[in-house]
């Protein structure tokens, strides 16, 4: 790499861990949810949290590709997009500390659907970015750094949580989210080093309509097969809350489940799964991208599949207190592996604005995929938990060999 390149790899490593510390501590199924709950917000406020912030931020993406491609740069887009996102983050905190219970509720999802909407634009951006500034070779590396280095801080500061006594706080968890907040800014400032070189911006002779984006998985095989391998795969990312539902339900009658150590110790599994592999991973990526959705698939298979012979025939392992957080530990390797698999090959199979089809087009349908994924998987969970692990360990099986078709030659 050139030194130019050198100092916007550095740069997006930065702005990376930042992003992705800012994640951990504003995540939805965890911090949010304990703030929102805390201030007694309506209970429909806190279910909406999730798929808000998750599909949100991947269905416009279809619509906002032909505005971004206009543009000979996309930096401006994505510093503007990470703005946006530290003010919606930080807004919650402060409402959080200013305004009643119901108010603070509203005022959440409103901040939540202007942060999903920027991180539409950053989603379609920052591969745009990394593959112009970047080189072919590196890419998974530096996500995979990016990604460990983060994985550290996250872990630090989960089991900083974890040692507190004042997780129930609205005043501590409203400062947890406003820091959270501040994160986006540092990442926006890390991005002034970035140098990203032009490109002509796209014609309307050029630029693909909403139709042509979708039909690309009927016209395109290797797409279309990243598509299937992709939704497969979303097993590796849906299953996830199933280990906290299974621990939950082996063990109740400890208490262990009710305290708020629990969830930050699923949290600080999570970390350390990330930090331990991500540079693995990411480096991997980078010599067979193909390969790392394979494996990463089939270790998470084989993990749900452990965890429902666990869960079945086991009740005394079941039952121990960390029994769950290791399996999500161990789960979330694999997850690693489909993440950073994933991103590298989107970025490595097309370039300039084709790249940008692929990103929209796949993002879009990805999310349409996940309500319906999540859809057929919500009513097994009523007969048991492990049922819906056996549907997405099975799609994990499924796509891992999928994956095996989507070499880039």
């Amino acid at each position: 790499m050139s030194p130019t390149q050198k100092r916007s790899y550095r740069a997006i490593i930065a702005a990376n861990c930042f992003i992705r510390v800012g994640d951990t501590l504003s995540d939805p199924k965890t911090i949010l949810t304990w703030l929102l709950s805390a201030l007694g917000a309506p209970v429909f406020a806190v279910s909406l949290l999730v798929p808000i912030r998750e599909s949100g931020s991947m269905l416009p993406q279809i619509f906002l590709a032909s505005f971004i491609q206009k543009f000979r740069t996309r930096k401006p887009i994505y510093v503007a997009g990470l703005a946006a996102q530290f003010l919606a983050i930080t807004s919650i905190g402060i409402a959080a500390l200013t305004l009643p219970p119901l108010t603070a509720g509203y005022v959440a999802m409103l901040a939540l659907a202007v942060f999903a909407s920027a991180r539409a634009f950053c989603s379609i951006t920052s591969k745009d970015i990394l593959g112009r500034a970047i080189p072919k070779g590196s890419r998974g590396k530096l996500s995979g750094t990016a990604a460990m280095l983060s994985g550290i801080v996250a872990t630090i500061l989960a089991i900083a949580l974890l040692s507190s006594r004042d997780q129930q706080d609205t005043s501590i968890l409203a400062g947890i989210i406003i820091t959270a907040g501040c994160m986006w800014l540092l990442s926006s400032i890390a991005y002034y080093f970035v140098h990203e070189p032009a490109e002509e911006p796209a014609t309307s002779k050029h630029t693909q309509s909403i139709k042509k984006r979708l039909t690309l998985v009927k016209h395109d095989p290797l797409f279309r097969n990243f598509i299937l391998t992709r939704t497969l795969l979303l097993g590796s990312s849906l299953a996830s809350p199933i280990f906290v539902v299974m621990a939950h339900s082996t063990q109740t009658h400890t208490g262990f489940i009710s305290s708020a150590h629990t969830l930050i110790a699923f949290i600080v599994a999570g970390s350390l799964a990330t930090a331990l592999s991500s540079s693995f991973w990411g480096n991997f990526s980078d010599k067979a991208s193909h390969l790392s959705l394979f494996r990463g698939g089939m270790l998470a298979a084989l993990i749900g599949s452990t965890s429902i012979i666990i869960y079945y025939f086991l009740p005394e392992l079941a039952s121990l207190p960390y029994t769950w957080p290791v399996m999500f530990f161990l789960f979330n390797i694999g997850y690693m592996g489909v993440r950073l698999g994933r991103t590298t090959w989107v970025v490595d199979a097309a370039e300039g604005d084709k790249r940008t089809d692929y990103v929209a087009a796949s993002n879009t349908i990805i999310a349409v995929l996940i309500l319906l994924l999540g859809g057929i998987a919500a009513p097994l969970q009523i007969y048991s938990p492990a049922y819906a692990m056996a549907l997405y360990t099975l799609c994990c099986f499924s796509g891992a060999f999928i994956a095996l078709k989507i070499k880039i030659n």
